[in-house]
């Protein structure tokens, strides 16, 4: 089988190492064709009029969910174990007799030869690429974490100044949470929150349990097909970094 899930966690020392690893490897792209022009193989592969593209689970799932729904049931396609299933017992034959029969025209996000997911067509864009260099023109950020898939990304970036030590070992920094997707299965989401050296060992944890843990942002990819939210973005996490003041207060009552 072909199918690949993308599956994969990234982890760089900082915000520019991400960058370049975003652009060089994790490129993204978008292409229009129509439904009737899509037929799937037995190996799990689409055959389009550009040529061969490899599947993913969540191209079979958002396919079956658009365009073939009720008439290919009891198969899970939030795993490849699920798509393969679907593919050995024959149920690309069905999907590929639907999609015959449709000639509207939807974008697919690809990952270089590999088809994601059939977007919504109210779908608004941003890509994980312009998220982070969204972050990296508004400040000297630091990176805490990140992990990219086909669906999710969660980035989390925190500014460099100490505002407090409360205790030795426990320094204190202001950050900006974000996660979203490329493929629409995730929402937009910004949220400031503060980053603490809780553990022995170093371990750098996200204090969510306390009143600067706010949600700044929290969008559906969704609107007018073809817009963009980085506006949006840029502007929530413009908010949520401003808010580091608020956060040295805080600190000050603990």
């Amino acid at each position: 089988m072909a199918i690949s899930s993308f599956i994969q966690t990234a982890i760089h020392k900082d915000l520019e190492g991400l960058r370049d690893y975003l652009a060089r490897a994790w490129a993204t792209g978008e292409i229009e064709v129509r439904l009737s022009e899509l037929q799937l193989t037995g190996e799990g592969e689409v055959v389009t009029p550009d040529g061969v593209y490899g599947a993913t689970a969540g191209f079979v799932g958002s396919l079956v969910r658009s365009h073939c729904r009720g008439e290919v049931e009891g198969y899970h396609f939030r795993s490849d174990q699920g798509v393969k299933k679907f593919f050995d017992d024959g149920g690309h034959r069905v999907l590929n007799r639907q999609l015959r029969q449709r000639d509207a025209l939807v974008k697919v996000r690809t990952f270089g030869r590999t088809m994601a997911a059939v977007l919504s067509p109210s779908y608004r864009s941003i890509t994980n690429l312009e998220i982070v260099k969204e972050l990296m023109n508004m400040a000297d950020l630091d990176l805490g974490w990140v992990a990219v898939s086909q669906h999710y990304f969660d980035l989390a970036v925190v500014m460099p100044d100490v505002l407090a030590v409360p205790k030795e070992g426990d320094p204190i920094r202001c950050g900006v949470f974000t996660c979203s997707s490329e493929t629409g299965h995730s929402r937009l989401w910004v949220s400031p929150f503060l980053f603490r050296n809780l553990c022995a060992n170093g371990t750098i944890l996200s204090d969510f349990a306390n009143p600067l843990a706010g949600v700044v942002l929290d969008q559906r990819h969704a609107g007018r097909g073809g817009e963009s939210l980085v506006a949006d973005f840029r502007a929530a996490a413009e908010e949520a970094l401003g808010l580091a003041p608020q956060a040295a207060s805080l600190v000050e009552t603990w």
